[in-house]
């Protein structure tokens, strides 16, 4: 099927373009009012057994829908459903999910080539509104889809949406630098690479704000415990063989993996790296082929020739945003109660801190 919906652009960057709120379908009114009311079902305790009873909705008449956020919309309702009836209840995990959500999440993974579950694409990706006649900022913001319906729920989404919108300008400064590479333009390669800089600074101003709305204690005990990945689970009336699926995490989003690309860092092959790299089937399709597109840029080989200060500071300014991430990091999550795991799946620490090591090691 023709999927064009994740198809990267300078306007956009890695967001999905204009997510779907609302589908308006007869066929999903019913999945829409769960979807609607899932922090609702969550805290009354009756999740699990609405879910149980939910009937098995036949969507191959959506398949060629026009519009393709109208799947990912149906993506997204399914995801957050099956990662809410796993963990409704943190004192007894489900090993299955039931068939009405089971089924029909199967075949829009298959769609839209992504594994099914929760992931980051789903999560934040598709998941906001811009308020209008308002800047793009966290603070105009609306979230189409919480889990919990907690404002440091919302709070926690909102500023990847912002710090992914921040990378809109980071693909214009790429694109002039690619450009700038394959012309010998050595001044707009260095505006190339400033573009790149700023969008770098743009990110970590935003990400230092995730404080203000979401406590390291709430994200820890109320929104993380819902994002985690699938551990020997089944889906029930797909197949009997259990699943283990990865989390959402900010590893799955395009933007450090487009510029480490495009700036040609090599990180040592490790196990660590190797999950980094899996976690790139979580991506969005378009994403995964971008990031492979960009493999021979020429960008760091020109820099060492005509513009090594300005492609050292985009260096530094992406070891700094790294440094913020390990802090954050071990702020929201290690030193809230000692836990090394993030919810990818990784024991987190020796990871950032390899990758930034690494990051400084490409310096000019």
């Amino acid at each position: 099927m023709k999927y064009g919906c994740w198809d990267v652009a300078q306007h956009h960057s890695f967001l999905l373009p204009n997510p779907i709120a609302a589908l308006d379908l007869d066929l999903t009114a019913d999945l829409e009012e769960v979807a609607a009311d899932l922090p609702f079902l969550l805290r009354s305790g009756k999740l699990r057994s609405t879910l149980t009873q939910f009937p098995v909705l036949d969507l191959t008449p959506i398949a060629d829908h026009p519009d393709d956020r109208v799947i990912e919309r149906l993506m997204q309702i399914y995801c957050f459903l099956a990662n809410a009836y796993v963990y409704a209840d943190p004192h007894e995990i489900a090993r299955m999910i039931p068939a009405g959500v089971a089924i029909p999440l199967t075949q829009l993974a298959a769609w839209v080539e992504r594994p099914p579950v929760l992931s980051y694409s789903s999560y934040v990706l598709a998941n906001w509104q811009g308020l209008d006649d308002h800047p793009f900022s966290v603070d105009h913001l609306r979230l189409i889809q919480p889990m919990i319906g907690l404002p440091s729920e919302a709070w926690f989404i909102l500023i990847h949406v912002e710090i992914e919108r921040h990378a809109t300008q980071a693909l214009i400064g790429l694109q002039a630098a690619i450009t700038a590479v394959a012309q010998d333009d050595p001044a707009q390669f260095e505006h190339g690479l400033s573009a790149i800089h700023e969008a770098l600074r743009r990110m970590i101003e935003t990400f230092k704000r995730m404080p203000e709305g979401c406590s390291p204690e709430v994200y820890y005990h109320e929104v993380r415990p819902y994002i985690f990945g699938l551990t020997q689970v089944i889906f029930e009336g797909v197949s009997d063989q259990p699943h283990t699926l990865r989390g959402g995490s900010g590893a799955q989003s395009a933007i450090v993996p487009t510029l480490v690309a495009a700036l040609d860092i090599r990180h040592e092959s490790t196990g660590l790296t190797e999950h980094l790299d899996g976690m790139r089937a979580y991506m969005p399709k378009a994403h995964r082929e971008w990031i492979a597109s960009l493999k021979a840029t020429g960008i760091r080989a020109y820099a060492a020739h005509h513009a090594t200060e300005v492609y050292n500071a985009a260096l530094r300014r992406l070891g700094d945003f790294r440094k913020l991430h390990f802090y954050m990091a071990t702020s929201y999550i290690t030193n809230t109660t000692g836990a090394k795991v993030g919810t990818g799946g990784t024991v987190f620490e020796n990871w950032l801190r390899m990758l930034i090591t690494e990051t400084e090691q490409h310096l000019l």
